[in-house]
């Protein structure tokens, strides 16, 4: 089909990197680098292209931390300079720090890295392939956009698997071609709107994670679900938001899924059980288990958050800490602690709220089930990142699935997906804006731009307020649901 052609034509794209245009961006440093080598950036025509797709970005730093755990000499100068510092004697404290020891370096036991492992484990995948940075690029944004395609194809299977009873007498959508073009045409117009950025972090793996838990959760498989998530947050915390979204709507189904929620609740307990003995016996937060939740706890608001976007246009400072450029609070340093806190109470609400609308859900009904937990997870998601104090670019990866998805389950209106779906692409659209080449001027404090992240985050607003309406996803018990149109 035309749409899966473009998606694939996208992808590929995106996975042309090309290292000689990488090392021209990273020496751009002023107003006068960019006069003096601007032409090389632009001409011939197809370096424009090469130019798109070839910004530094963190797979140089993922790639020394393989050198560092395969026992190579790593460029510490490079892995230094994710902490803001040039010092002559930090990096060579560092450096020894990384290479002590020979031979094969176990993260957290023989090298100080402070990456979850699941990613850790996922970054040293493509050098099965790649011995240098240009191939290591390449292999790493190949790995990336096949966990994407992973995710839009389970996102396809649980569209087929949720259509409504009775809905080959009344000709579901997803029944015919017609759903199958909507559906990759939504995909291919997300992930061009996403750009680049799409594969060059490692935010497709939680989020593959996320849509297969969903999909063996609705298969009824409550504790493969759970370690899923486990595995997401091995790699990005997230996943463990929609924990307790999930098991509110299992548990407002009542005694017809007890054994699946049991089931999906056991795998967390006892890792909280592993947890408590590490604290007991340690006398410390065991680092692999919490300590990105201890790290994360530390964390400033970020510039590009929803708060932080308001804070620095009302004229708040700039501080660079935890390698991302955050507001400067002065006397508010309560701030982000207030911020979590209102963020894990927002995410209890909305817990509640899906308990009460899964109570009215008609009985025995899986696919209703389904839909109304796809609808509430992408929701929660929305919720956390516009709630949160970091809003990182790479985060609306985490999304993007579920928005290709939701559009064409029928809830009780076809029309709030489909708006929700413009919203998000628009949103994305602006967010290439201004990342990667204009970011610099963003964290300078120039009011466009600024205004800009702004607008973006006000959008993603829109589109969380489009689904949080009650005429989105609440109707009466046992209601028909209404069939979603075909485009977009």
């Amino acid at each position: 089909m035309r749409s899966l052609g473009v998606l694939l034509a996208v992808l590929c794209l995106y996975c042309c990197r090309h290292d000689p245009t990488r090392q021209i961006i990273q020496k751009l440093r002023t107003v006068e680098d960019v006069q003096r080598v601007y032409r090389q950036l632009i001409w011939p025509p197809w370096q424009l292209v090469r130019t798109y797709v070839s910004a530094e970005d963190d797979v140089h730093l993922y790639f020394e931390y393989t050198r560092v755990i395969l026992g190579e000499e790593p460029d510490s100068a490079y892995i230094a300079s994710w902490q803001a510092t040039n010092d002559p004697r930090f990096i060579s404290e560092l450096h020894q720090a990384l290479t002590r020891k020979k031979g094969l370096r176990l993260p957290y036991r023989d090298v100080p890295i402070i990456l979850p492992p699941v990613a850790l484990a996922a970054m040293l995948v493509p050098r099965l392939f790649a011995d240098t940075l240009g191939g290591y690029r390449i292999g790493f944004a190949a790995w990336m956009a096949g966990l994407h395609l992973g995710s839009l194809y389970i996102g396809w299977q649980l569209l087929r698997r949720l259509r409504p009873p009775g809905a080959h007498r009344q000709r579901q959508a997803t029944d015919e071609p017609a759903g199958l073009r909507a559906f990759l045409f939504r995909a291919a117009a997300a992930t061009a709107c996403m750009g680049p950025l799409l594969v060059g972090r490692y935010d497709p793996l939680p989020t593959f994670f996320v849509v297969l838990a969903l999909w063996l959760l609705l298969r009824g498989v409550g504790a493969a679900a759970a370690l899923m998530l486990l595995l997401g947050a091995g790699s990005k915390l997230f996943p463990l938001f929609l924990v307790p979204l999930w098991a509110a709507i299992m548990l407002g189904q009542g005694a017809r899924l007890r054994r699946r929620l049991l089931g999906f609740l056991a795998p967390f307990a006892l890792v909280f059980a592993v947890a408590v003995l590490g604290l007991i016996q340690q006398g410390k937060t065991p680092d692999v288990l919490l300590g990105s939740i201890v790290l994360f706890g530390k964390r400033p608001i970020q510039i590009e958050s929803l708060l932080g976007s308001i804070l620095r246009l009302s004229g708040s400072g700039l501080v660079f800490s935890y390698g991302s450029d955050n507001v400067q609070l002065g006397r508010l340093l309560f701030l982000p602690q207030l911020v979590d806190a209102l963020s894990l109470v927002g995410a209890l609400v909305l817990s509640a709220l899906a308990f009460v609308g899964s109570r009215r859900l008609a009985r025995e009904d899986e696919a209703a089930l389904g839909r109304f937990l796809c609808h509430f997870s992408l929701t929660g998601l929305l919720l956390l990142l516009l709630s949160s104090k970091l809003l990182s670019p790479q985060y609306l990866v985490w999304v993007l699935p579920l928005c290709v998805l939701v559009p064409g389950l029928p809830l009780a209106r076809a029309e709030p997906g489909s708006r929700m779906f413009r919203l998000y692409c628009v949103a994305l659209v602006l967010t290439q804006v201004y990342f990667p080449y204009l970011f610099a001027l963003v964290a300078q404090g120039v009011r466009p731009l600024l205004w800009l992240v702004l607008l973006r985050n006000l959008i993603l607003l829109a589109a969380l307020v489009t689904l949080l309406r009650p005429n989105a996803w609440l109707r009466p018990r046992g209601g028909p649901p209404e069939l979603p149109r075909t485009g977009l």
